[in-house]
């Protein structure tokens, strides 16, 4: 599978160019959802949790609702998860 950053190229660095934060959609919403992961760090209740049990809401709030990564749209998405392989 070919490995591609998650901030790519011309398209980020325009995205950023022309960013500004007032014009964020559920500006407070967002910092919301970013404090409680922020409260989680410090508590150390991320560090004594396993990694699957997070990963999933994760993803979806940071790079999908945050960032603006697709993960609804069935035939165009641009966000794909990690699929956990089972050694048997």
């Amino acid at each position: 599978m070919l490995q591609r950053s998650i901030f790519e190229g011309r398209s980020f660095i325009q995205k950023m160019a022309n960013y500004r934060i007032h014009d964020t959609v559920n500006l407070s919403q967002t910092t919301e959802v970013i404090a409680k992961y922020i409260k989680a760090l410090d508590s150390g209740k991320i560090e004594r949790t396993k990694e699957e049990s997070i990963q999933a809401d994760f993803i979806n709030k940071f790079f999908g609702d945050i960032l603006g990564y697709d993960y609804n749209d069935p035939v165009n998405w641009n966000l794909e998860k990690e699929y956990k392989v089972v050694n048997e």
